[in-house]
């Protein structure tokens, strides 16, 4: 007779169905590799609520996951991919597993101009995830208390021949970490072949939407840098595939971005600042470039040049180093991390009687 499954229940922030920002893609990618493992049901703020603006969509994540605790409860194990929700299914007396998606508290960083006032608190919360959580994984580099997790990648796009790639792409959200109006700095300065060659394509959006497409008027770039707000996220990777590199200048509280992986997954490498756990994937001169945090806008096209000459061996290393990101590998290997708990516990009743 099978043995039934456990129950997972999975709190994150959007549906499946967002394109943007890496948390979405990474649970959609783990869904069908888990379902090998768990019984799952999901939990996440209903579509209609990614307009209301008024209020902190962390405070209305919490609110929604303490709604909803009696339900979430029922589950066998909790994995959680926002703090909030994490903090509040702490109260279910159930194990709680929680992913950060960058090593920074995420909670730190509102767009709210009272958030700042209320960082005492978010510390206390964020210190109570890590005292009391089952486990805590990082998507960022590893440090103590948090395993390191790997980027999950999941399609059925086929790199493309070198010779039908242009342009460089941007994708994420577009928040100020983000710093995608650095990218779009760094492009104008390219020369004037090489724009009409390649064109910049922002796919995203987010809170700062307005303001970079300011900045791409104010540098009189608005007909070569290109902004596509929403697309699936399988369109994405297609659309992806037929690009020369991925530009990104990110700043501190990085983790991973899913973007990267889903690039080096269709053999599109990645020229990047090295913050969060980018330089454990990019490595430089091999399939991309690393760049510091404070780089030279110069340098920064330096490296594009030189990527640009380089292109068949730097497109090859992208696609070599992808292999790492398999999705179904990376579930098997959180579902023995969630089960192995109960395993650990049962030895050491074993040990007891």
């Amino acid at each position: 007779m099978e043995n039934k499954k456990s129950k997972l229940a999975i709190l994150t922030t959007d549906s499946l169905d967002c394109s943007y920002g890496g948390i979405s893609p990474f649970v959609k990618n783990l869904d069908k590799g888990l379902q090998e493992h768990f019984e799952l049901s999901y939990y996440h703020l209903p579509s209609w609520m990614d307009n209301v603006r008024w209020v902190s969509h962390r405070v209305l994540h919490g609110i929604y996951t303490f709604i909803n605790l009696p339900r979430i409860k029922k589950a066998d194990y909790i994995l959680s991919h926002s703090p909030e929700s994490s903090f509040v299914s702490l109260l279910s007396g159930k194990k709680v597993f929680h992913i950060y998606h960058g090593n920074a508290n995420p909670m730190s960083v509102s767009r709210f101009k009272i958030g700042r006032f209320f960082a005492g608190m978010y510390d206390r919360m964020n210190a109570q995830i890590e005292q009391k959580a089952t486990n805590c994984f990082t998507v960022g580099e590893k440090m103590e208390g948090r395993d390191k997790i790997i980027n999950p990648v999941l399609h059925s796009v086929k790199p493309k021949p070198i010779e039908e790639r242009n342009g460089f792409i941007f994708a994420g959200r577009l928040e100020v970490m983000k710093r995608v109006h650095k990218v779009i700095e760094v492009y104008h300065l390219l020369d004037e072949e090489t724009k009409n060659n390649h064109k910049l394509y922002i796919l995203g959006s987010g809170t700062l939407n307005d303001s970079i497409r300011r900045v791409a008027d104010k540098l009189g770039e608005s007909n070569n840098v290109i902004f596509i707000p929403q697309i699936d996220n399988l369109e994405l990777i297609e659309f992806c595939s037929k690009r020369k590199a991925m530009l990104m200048a990110s700043s501190l509280g990085e983790g991973f971005p899913m973007a990267i992986a889903e690039a080096l997954s269709v053999g599109v490498p990645a020229i990047s600042t090295a913050v969060g756990d980018i330089p454990s994937f990019i490595k430089d001169g091999y399939n991309g470039y690393l760049l510091p945090m404070d780089f030279d806008p110069a340098n920064y096209v330096a490296k594009i040049y030189s990527l640009l000459d380089n292109y068949p061996s730097f497109a090859t290393a992208a696609l070599e180093s992808s292999t790492i990101f398999n999705a179904n590998s990376v579930a098997d290997w959180l579902a023995d991390q969630i089960k192995e708990v109960d395993s650990h516990q049962a030895q050491q009743i074993s040990a007891l009687c």
